[in-house]
């Protein structure tokens, strides 16, 4: 069914539809990029209208400062919980080896 459309000699057929298909080429890519464009623009203008917003400022000020709050937080609680694990699981093996030493 294919032989149909599609000719024994290979290089006949490339040759005779280069041009066909270097046009094809780049009328889909003419629309791509007027898609990728468009894509763009909006983009462009939805960022704008967000970075303006009063009360985007606001959530992303909150956001920034209970980051910083909680992230300090986190990392103190981290430590000293992480040192007190630390201490109660070497306190026995450290009495045991000094104590046979």
């Amino acid at each position: 069914a294919l032989r149909e459309y599609v000719p024994h000699d290979r290089a006949a057929w490339l040759a005779h539809d280069i041009e066909g298909h270097a046009a094809t080429v780049s009328q889909r890519c003419a629309v791509l990029r007027a898609s990728f464009v468009r894509t763009a623009c909006l983009a462009r203008i939805k960022g704008l209208k967000l970075a303006t917003n009063k009360g985007t400022h606001t959530v992303m000020l909150s956001a920034g400062g209970g980051a910083l709050v909680l992230g300090c937080t986190g990392g103190v609680i981290g430590t000293c919980g992480g040192a007190t694990a630390g201490t109660v699981a070497g306190v026995v093996p450290a009495l045991l080896t000094f104590g046979l030493s």
